[in-house]
């Protein structure tokens, strides 16, 4: 999957590192916000630790998701995508050639 902003050559490593570092620096921008917010208009009532709280839930997320398969055996994942896509494109090619084979037998 191609995050939007990120070159199509950059390795999905990088691409997933690009995308937590967006997601850390919007949350940090919209909950100082939200704080700033909270202390102008109500100091004695803090409410902005809650969109704070589970925002911040889903960013731990964004980052184990992020981080937890990189390496090999992420690698060995995609490897094994690849031949799985080789090995079905190598059957239907002789399966094809087979079915050919036999029709063009079949003519007197």
């Amino acid at each position: 999957m191609m995050e939007q902003g990120t070159p199509a050559g950059t390795k999905p490593v990088a691409r997933r590192k690009v995308g937590l570092r967006i997601h850390a620096t919007v949350y940090v921008a919209v909950n100082v916000l939200l704080l700033t917010i909270n202390l102008s208009t109500s100091p004695g009532n803090f409410w902005f630790q809650w969109p704070l709280l589970g925002w911040g839930i889903g960013l731990l997320a964004h980052a184990a998701a992020a981080f937890s398969l990189t390496g090999q055996r992420r690698e060995w994942r995609a490897i094994r995508r690849r031949l799985r896509g080789e090995w079905k494109a190598t059957k239907r090619k002789l399966r094809s050639e087979w079915l050919a084979g036999l029709t063009a037998g079949a003519r007197p």
